[in-house]
């Protein structure tokens, strides 16, 4: 069985790793409506394994800042640490490799979603948020937001998250 970091040694290697305090803030957003999704998932009888999932959700970020890929940047260095299955499982909440790489796991699909629904430390609508990429990131190409955006609307629908919050 592959080794899953506890929260605590989560938050020393985004500590070890330089991760901004904003940065941290998001990841700690991120998990926990990650976590909250995740709960209720499991209510209805979805398996999920959360260490790993609260272990992918904390550290989905930390390589974010630096100047290269940020997603890819944070996989290496987690498989450098041994966290093969953490890695798998955040390899895939970013907008940059879409539609290549999209979520296929439930650990997945949630940090996917979970990290389009926090703005900074905010939740907030998958609207909310996809307008403020715009907005971040000028000259966005506007069929491939507009995929990307459906894409996790359908999560939304998939993972059984009221229509209101979305």
């Amino acid at each position: 069985m592959a080794e899953i970091p506890s929260r605590e040694r989560c938050m020393e290697l985004l500590e070890f790793n330089d991760v901004p305090a904003n940065v941290v803030r998001h990841s700690l957003a991120v998990a926990g409506l990650a976590m909250d999704i995740a709960k209720n998932l499991k209510l209805r009888g979805i398996d999920i394994n959360m260490p790993l999932f609260e272990a992918a959700a904390l550290l989905h970020d930390m390589a974010r800042g630096r100047p290269e890929d940020h997603v890819l940047e944070g996989v290496k260095i987690l498989n450098k640490l041994g966290y093969k299955e953490v890695a798998e499982t955040a390899k895939t909440h970013g907008l940059y490799h879409f539609p290549d790489i999209k979520p296929e796991t439930i650990e997945q699909k949630i940090l996917f979603y979970a990290d389009k629904r926090v703005m900074e430390d905010k939740i907030v609508s998958v609207k909310k948020r996809f307008e403020d990429y715009k907005i971040r990131y000028p000259g966005f190409d506007e069929d491939k937001h507009r995929a990307e955006f459906e894409f996790t609307q359908r999560l939304g629908d998939e993972l059984g998250i009221a229509k209101e919050e979305v």
